[in-house]
């Protein structure tokens, strides 16, 4: 080959390369959102990848809160004290029943073994309710949901044939103090089944004394039940709770809108004030009978710290 021909061929490889190093280089983004399909390679030596999802979902994934179950699986032999995991005082000169059985259900995602009952008697006339109200305290913005499993059993024990019944004042959820029927005026988040005459009443779902919603899932006796309560904070400091309530020995449920809670009304949600209440009473001289099952109590707790800074919650 000439000379010229030689010079003439290294100046066309060399124009060549200068065209290809011209050439922009395509990102990764650009890549996969020209083809949308990284065609099942492997990416291996990356430094980070900055993700919002992965399959839809996000992440990373919220931290788990602190969830608690109470499932009162194994008598405490204490007369004032039950629950193991959430630990109730008991007041009131009403009894207690502890059963141990034939009674283990899944009414609670992911638990198993369930098997213990507690039974509440409202005691032989007014004024004699038992009241379990927890040991620890809690401030409504570190509870993210309570759920509670219970059967009401009227006046009739839990081995005994469920009726309707009225005089009776049994009602279970947030209280800042024990309230023998249900209607205390502040930092009261509660179901209710209250009447001081004969007729039978029906469960509301009352804040601060003031009914919100009327249940119309009807007579409830004998029948295994839960209720949810959900907190949420719509707002920065400002809190709402929602309630589902399940027949489930029917499968019928409904779950009601999301309600303000009023600060005032809240102590400021002061921290410390409010405790998960249980009870039981009678408004004549006739016991009544409650059972509970299980309490859920999941915390929306934060980690301390984060870059510079240090949050409560």
């Amino acid at each position: 080959m000439s000379g010229i021909s030689n010079y003439t061929l290294n100046q066309k490889i060399s124009n060549l390369q200068a065209q290809i190093q011209s050439l922009p280089t395509p990102t990764l983004d650009a890549v996969l959102t020209a083809g949308d399909d990284a065609g099942g390679l492997n990416i291996t030596n990356l430094n980070d990848v900055a993700l919002t999802t992965i399959n839809g979902t996000v992440y990373p994934p919220p931290t788990s809160s602190d969830t608690i179950l109470e499932d009162f699986n194994a008598d405490t032999a204490n007369g004032n004290i039950f629950g193991q995991k959430i630990v109730f005082n008991k007041s009131g000169s009403g009894s207690t029943i502890y059963y141990q059985g034939a009674f283990s259900a899944p009414l609670v995602a992911g638990a198993v073994g369930r098997s213990g009952l507690i039974q509440l008697n409202s005691g032989g006339s007014s004024g004699q309710e038992t009241m379990l109200l927890t040991d620890t305290i809690y401030s409504i913005s570190t509870i993210e949901q309570i759920i509670v499993g219970f059967i009401p059993l009227g006046q009739a024990t839990f081995l005994g044939t469920p009726s309707p019944q009225g005089n009776i004042a049994q009602h279970f959820g947030i209280s800042a103090t024990l309230q023998q029927t249900g209607n205390a005026n502040t930092n009261s988040i509660l179901w209710r089944l209250n009447s001081t005459t004969g007729t039978p009443p029906t469960w509301e779902f009352v804040i601060n004394n003031v009914v919100q919603y009327t249940s119309v899932l009807g007579d409830l006796n004998g029948k295994w039940c839960r209720a949810t309560f959900d907190i949420t904070e719509p707002t920065a400091g400002n809190y709402s709770v929602s309630t589902t309530l399940v027949n489930l020995s029917d499968g019928t449920t409904e779950t009601t809108s999301a309600f303000p809670l009023v600060a005032g009304d809240f102590s400021d949600f002061a921290p410390q004030t409010q405790g998960l209440l249980i009870v039981s009473g009678t408004d004549n001289g006739t016991n009544k009978y409650f059972g509970v099952d299980y309490v859920q109590l999941k915390q929306n707790l934060f980690q301390i710290g984060g870059g510079d800074t240090l949050a409560f919650r």
